[in-house]
Order: C-alpha cells, then structure tokens, then sequence
C-alpha cells in the first residue's frame, strides 16, 4: 500500500496561534497608543527634564523651622522617589501636581513622608502655589506642614 500523504500547509496547521498572536499585537499596540499612558510617559520625561522643579521645591522646604524640627534635614531626591511619585499636568504642560517620598535626617525608617507640590510655570519659571510636606506613618505623627500655602 504505497498511499500519498497530504500534509496540511503551514497556515491550515496553526492558523489559530497565527489569528492570536495578530490579537495580541493589536491589543499591545492600541495599549501603547493610548493617550493616557502616552501622557504619563511624556510626563515623567518632561519630570526628570525639569528637575529644578522639584530641587528648588525641596531646598524651600529645607528651610522651614517646623519640616527641620519634625524630620531634620530632608536628603536629597533620588530619581527613584520621582519615578515613584505621582504627577498631573494640566493646563498644556504649564500646571503640575506633583508627590514624591521625602527622607529626614531624623527618620528611623517608621516614618513615611510625601512633598506635595502644586506650581504653575510661567515662562521658564515655575511659581509654586502650594508645598506641603505630609507625615503619613506612623498614624500618631500623622500631620501635613504647610511649607508655602494657598495664599503665599
């Protein structure tokens, strides 16, 4: 019995993972297209391009008698706390909510700190609204000092 075999093409065998895999692709770029994560990773680009933002931010707080007398001297921000923070911008890049993890020299590692900061840019300047330092932890130091307020 010397009978002919016919092999299925490559397509007809495996034409599922093919119509998957295409799925997948779609899927992967349309997620990548997405304007909100299109936005946030524009955001934190332009974030780390404007590190006086947060620098100048910090040496303000650095001065403030009740931040000094709570945490001690806050350390510098690594670009680990930036790319950990949160930020929104608003206004065509001009107005940013910006929270990233502040360390005191007096911190025994209980304590958990956020630099909230709101500011508007104006030319190549960025005015600040607001800068606030929260104590999140312990829940018995839980305070927020009012570095520049609403009204400064």
């Amino acid at each position: 019995m010397n009978e002919l075999i016919e092999h299925k093409s490559w397509f007809k065998r495996y034409w599922k993972w093919f119509v998957l895999i295409i799925v997948i692709l779609i899927s992967i770029v349309g997620i990548m297209s997405n304007s909100t994560v299109e936005g946030k990773i524009a955001g934190m680009v332009k974030i780390h391009a404007e590190s006086s933002l947060y620098d100048n931010a910090l040496e303000l707080a650095k001065k403030d008698e009740k931040v000094i007398a709570v945490l001690g001297e806050l350390q510098p921000l690594g670009k680990l706390a930036i790319i950990e923070g949160s930020h929104k911008y608003s206004n065509d890049y001009k107005t940013i909510e910006l929270s990233v993890t502040v360390t005191g020299s007096k911190e025994d590692g209980r304590l958990r700190s956020k630099m909230d900061i709101l500011a508007d840019k104006v030319g190549t300047e960025w005015i600040y609204k607001t800068i606030n330092i929260r104590i999140k932890k312990p829940e018995d130091l839980k305070q927020t000092i009012e570095v520049i307020g609403p009204s400064e």
